[in-house]
Order: C-alpha cells, then structure tokens, then sequence
C-alpha cells in the first residue's frame, strides 16, 4: 500500500471515482466507510483528506473492486 495521501484534491478524485464505479450514493458510499454523510461529501469535494484509517479502506475498496 503506497502511503497516506495528505492532498485532498487526490483523495476527491479517488471518492469520486468509486463512488461511480459502485453507482452508489455519498450515503451508501459513507455507510461502507462507517462516517456521515457529510463526511464522505467533504472528501469528494477535496474539502480535507480522510484519515489514515479511512484512507486504507479506500485503499482496500478500491483494489477490491479493480481500480487499483
């Protein structure tokens, strides 16, 4: 796993693109995360990066599903 991504602009593009490929809501997408909503939303704006636990699950989703 490469290391935690402290730029949020990256980390929005990331959200964005599973969030796509899994054709699910910020809810759904916050519910497979264990945040709110609003949270995951802030994310993929690029507002602030995840922290690091947040950022290995999306780690983890993301090869789980073929986009890394």
């Amino acid at each position: 796993m490469r290391g935690p991504s402290t730029n949020p602009e990256l980390i929005a593009v990331r959200i964005k693109r599973l969030k796509q490929h899994l054709l699910v809501t910020y809810k759904e997408l916050a519910e497979l995360f264990g945040v709110k909503t609003l949270t995951v939303q802030r994310w993929g704006l690029g507002m602030f990066a995840p922290r690091l636990e947040f950022q290995r699950t999306l780690e983890r989703l993301e090869r789980q599903h073929g986009l890394r």
